[in-house]
């Protein structure tokens, strides 16, 4: 199922208060959770459903995450930010290996490999809390493409190799 059909479903949907963590149990100090994140146009919301430390965990990690590898898939897909667009990057630098030479090429988002690797999470303490334990989880990593694939950035570029660099500038 695509995030955009579910987001469709969910889309400003606020469900009744949940009254205690998602995540952990905890009853006190809760705050409201966005189902999707802001950050990847996510607006339904679960009141109550959040204590503060499961929520500065959760918030902590969308931050590098979507500031940092999910910032190009959310310029390409257009999504919800509290960050103006057009402050955002047209292209991104990549480096292209050809025939044993290293060079740096600039491309156009739309045209950039965008390889996501993407956790999954086991279903939150409050719809499964027999499944729970301490902390947040990860059950497995999965790997999406955006944007262009890179073979065929590659075969475009007559390259022998690219290489993604966050360093890169």
């Amino acid at each position: 199922m695509d995030y955009k059909y579910i987001n469709i479903i969910l889309n400003n949907k606020k469900y009744p208060p949940v009254g205690r963590c998602i995540y952990c149990g905890d009853t006190s100090g809760l705050s409201c959770e966005h189902i999707l994140p802001l950050g990847l146009s996510g607006t339904a919301e679960l009141p109550e459903a959040s204590c503060k430390r499961c929520s500065t965990i959760t918030g902590q990690f969308e931050q590098i995450v979507l500031r940092g590898p999910m910032w190009a898939v959310r310029v390409y897909r257009r999504l919800k930010s509290r960050t103006k667009y057009k402050e955002a990057p047209r292209s991104y630098p990549l480096m292209v290996i050809h025939g044993g030479q290293e060079a740096v090429v600039s491309l156009p988002t739309e045209e950039y490999p965008i390889l996501l690797p993407f956790p999954v999470f086991p279903p939150p303490a409050f719809l499964n809390p027999e499944g729970c334990r301490d902390g947040i989880h990860v059950k497995e990593i999965t790997t999406i493409s955006f944007g262009s694939r890179p073979e065929e950035t590659l075969k475009k570029l007559g390259a022998d190799e690219i290489r993604i660099d966050r360093d890169l500038k």
